[in-house]
């Protein structure tokens, strides 16, 4: 390990000590050390194994990446510690705007896709707690998604994942209320209109304005701008991600899936993610016959 990584390991060592309020001996069974071992080494400010800091981050719940680079939340940490598993980290906490079964449906498709261990990792890498998604009503900042979103794509590089991804929600929310309610609509066409019309904003999210700006029996055209609520309280790069905007995109296309027809055929005409005011979609409720000419 750098000397920079053992550093900064260290400092998180010591603030966990502080933050959790433990004595050395905790402090060194935690890390698979004698008390001697630990304290010689806090003292000196050596290079900690590999293996000490991969079971203090098992210890805790959190990724050993978050103690290299000390970024955890500690308020969070000491929470969860007195088991307060419920307790969000500052960064998902402040001005929610999503519910969460927006981050249900993406944790489903990764256990689904790669296995429950990366589902585990990916809670511990962003410290939370399964126990926070028992209530998908409940809000969460849309930084969650992101967060899930981008490091799915930055370890993959492949963008129909994150499609896919939002389309998965047809899976995991088919017996939701929004899901009955679509599953019951007479047409697909009558299922965007409910989703549009005001399902979105109740069981979806309030980081987007929805609105349908054109409707047939075929096909519709949608456009989402980012609310005042969202642009006061995120960053740009989390409001003009592309990654969420792939996941939106497969989410829009999955709406007739719900009433066991083909997804829709989705094209994205303006995008936040490339400096447009607004995300743009067409929208065909059923996919386009290919003619050769």
């Amino acid at each position: 390990m750098r000397e920079t990584s053992a550093q900064n390991l260290w400092q998180s060592v010591e603030r966990i000590q502080v933050s959790l309020d433990l004595d050395h001996r905790t402090m060194a069974d935690m890390m698979s050390l004698t008390e001697k071992e630990y304290l010689r080494a806090r003292s000196s400010g050596s290079d900690i194994k590999v293996n000490c800091g991969t079971s203090l981050s098992q210890h805790l719940g959190v990724s050993l990446d978050s103690l290299v680079n000390n970024t955890l939340d500690y308020k969070a940490l000491a929470q969860h510690y007195k088991g307060n598993l419920n307790y969000l980290p500052e960064r998902y906490a402040e001005s929610p705007l999503s519910k969460r079964r927006t981050v249900i449906n993406l944790l489903d498709f990764i256990e689904n896709r790669f296995g429950w261990e990366s589902r585990v990792r990916l809670l511990n890498r962003f410290q939370l707690n399964e126990s926070i998604f028992k209530d998908p009503d409940a809000v969460i900042n849309m930084r969650l998604s992101v967060d899930l979103a981008n490091y799915l794509y930055q370890r993959s590089e492949n963008s129909e994942l994150l499609f896919e991804m939002g389309q998965n929600s047809a899976k995991t929310h088919r017996r939701s209320g929004f899901g009955t309610a679509l599953s019951s609509s007479r047409s697909v066409k009558e299922a965007f209109e409910q989703m549009f019309g005001g399902l979105a904003k109740t069981y979806i999210e309030n980081n987007f304005e929805w609105k349908m700006t054109a409707l047939t029996d075929t096909k519709c055209e949608i456009e989402g701008a980012p609310s005042s609520q969202l642009k006061d309280s995120l960053e740009s790069e989390y409001i003009r991600c592309r990654s969420v905007c792939l996941v939106r995109q497969g989410f829009i296309s999955s709406i007739p899936l719900y009433m066991g027809c083909p997804p829709a055929e989705v094209t994205e005409t303006a995008c936040v993610a490339q400096g447009d005011d607004c995300c743009k979609f067409t929208v065909y409720f059923f996919k386009r016959p290919f003619y050769v000419r």
